[in-house]
């Protein structure tokens, strides 16, 4: 027994007939009655007798005709999922996103990717970036966005995206009225550091950390909340450029590069040999244009840009 025959089968009970049958699946009448005489002979009893030139269903084929048409149910079922998932009427997607690297960019992603596939359902959870790795790595999140470049073991990048450093400076602050901040302008301002123990990594971090006065340094755990307190006008913020865009748009702050480039890189990971859904790959998408979007508004003096390596 197969498929092909108990279509044929419930075809010629629809179309009342062997040759309308036939003509309904566009088939010779031939192809036809050999197939439901392997099907007879598959289930064992008669399922249509002929009167005159034509042939009825047996009770007993009633009867199977009753199971058939709940198996072409479940069929059309499954196809209709198919197509909901090849279209991205369906599917789920888990994002998980250390919190440096969230604030500007996935919501905006999320909004758009919802907007575009509303059926497709979105968990994100933000964690520091070991942690976004391990999760992605054990597949409890389908794509992991991480900032800063390091080696986690079970995952891979898949796009990645280097820029600079930059500060966000209060509107009416008067470093606001240059085009990038130099060694000679740090000294006599107040400075909000979201991680102290990255600059210390990098040489120009180093060589900043050495002109900033301690005692005008504002330690803080988060870029986000860096940024939040340039714009109530504290100090002047040294934060990655995604943040920075988020801020700069509430017109309380002004974004400016640094003499001294220090650099900051952001990853798309997913687990180590895993092929990404089709919904994962477009929520992947989506994030790619807000970051580019990013680029575009700060521009090419402020970033170093360079374009996801898939």
């Amino acid at each position: 027994m197969n498929h092909r025959q108990l279509e044929v089968f419930r075809a010629v009970i629809w179309a009342n007939g062997i040759t309308a049958g036939a003509k309904a699946l566009n088939v010779s009448q031939p192809a036809v009655s050999r197939m439901i005489s392997d099907l007879e002979y598959s289930v064992g009893f008669k399922l249509f007798y002929r009167l005159g030139n034509r042939a009825y269903p047996t009770d007993e084929a009633r009867l199977f005709l009753e199971e058939v048409e709940r198996s072409f149910v479940g069929l059309e079922a499954l196809q209709n999922a198919a197509q909901e998932i090849r279209t991205l009427s369906r599917g789920n997607v888990r994002i998980s996103s250390s919190v440096s690297s969230s604030l500007s960019t996935l919501p905006a992603a999320t909004h758009k990717f919802a907007a575009l596939h509303p059926s497709v359902r979105i968990k994100v959870t933000f964690d520091h970036s070991p942690r976004v790795a391990e999760l992605t790595s054990s597949r409890l999140a389908d794509i992991g966005l991480i900032a800063r470049v390091a080696e986690y073991t079970g995952v891979e990048i898949f796009s990645q995206y280097k820029f600079h450093y930059v500060c966000v400076i209060p509107i009416n602050h008067e470093l606001a009225e240059l085009d990038c901040i130099c060694p000679e302008n740090m000294a006599a301002s107040k400075f909000i550091l979201p991680d102290r123990g990255y600059l210390k990594d990098n040489k120009s971090g180093v060589d900043i950390l050495r002109l900033i006065n301690p005692e005008l340094i504002i330690d803080n755990d988060h870029a986000y909340s860096a940024c939040a307190y340039a714009a109530e006008g504290v100090g002047i913020a040294i934060v990655d450029p995604l943040n920075a865009s988020y801020f700069s748009s509430f017109s309380k702050v002004v974004t400016r590069p640094l003499s001294l480039p220090i650099p900051f890189v952001v990853s798309l990971i997913k687990a180590k040999g895993k092929k990404l859904s089709k919904a994962s790959q477009a929520f992947a998408e989506v994030i790619d244009q807000e970051i580019v979007s990013v680029y575009e508004s700060l521009g090419p003096d402020i970033l170093e840009y360079q374009p996801p390596s898939r």
